[in-house]
């Protein structure tokens, strides 16, 4: 485990530990790695590589490593989801560059609109997800509890491009009203 610390009990995660992450993110926005070197052989090789690892992390988790994690994993920040981070973060930063998530919020603006009212719905989103969650029963198992928490998903996801959809139109009234209610006066 990085930067684990002994005395946890007033602490559901170590704040030390997933502030790495946190300085990791604004370290990639910050100071991204130039265009020249994200072109080069050693930046196709460490995208190979990335796209290997993301594959095998996601192979362990679903065909390995099926039951719960120890929670000090999660806690205390393990190196595994260090190296998860950084090659998805590297992933991404390659399909940003040869412009794949462009064309792809072109052809989901919805998404695109759930991205643009990120706190809303990062709040609504936890409030729908503990809804579906509390609602669906847990005692169904093998393939008919892979449909209903499929099921529970797509409700969550209908439920959150809703409310964005949603604040979104309620934002954009709102200058309208107040110009209108300005010229009243």
């Amino acid at each position: 485990m990085l930067l684990s610390i002994d005395d946890m009990a007033n602490w559901a995660f170590n704040p030390f530990a997933w502030q790495l992450m946190f300085v990791l993110g604004i370290m990639c926005r910050l100071a991204p790695i130039s265009e020249r070197f994200q072109a080069g052989e050693t930046a196709r090789w460490f995208t190979r590589a990335a796209i290997v690892a993301v594959l095998a992390f996601a192979a362990v988790k679903l065909f390995v490593l099926t039951q719960p994690l120890p929670g000090s994993l999660k806690q205390n920040l393990s190196v595994d989801r260090v190296i998860n981070f950084i090659v998805i973060a590297w992933l991404a930063a390659q399909l940003v560059r040869v412009g794949s998530i462009a064309r792809l919020a072109q052809r989901l603006p919805a998404v695109v609109t759930v991205g643009r009212t990120g706190l809303v719905c990062f709040v609504g989103g936890t409030l729908v997800s503990l809804i579906v969650d509390t609602a669906t029963p847990h005692t169904f198992h093998g393939f008919r509890g892979v449909l209903l928490g499929l099921a529970g998903d797509f409700v969550a996801i209908g439920a959150l491009l809703i409310l964005a959809r949603g604040w979104h139109g309620w934002k954009a009234q709102q200058p309208r009203a107040a110009a209108s209610g300005a010229r009243c006066g």
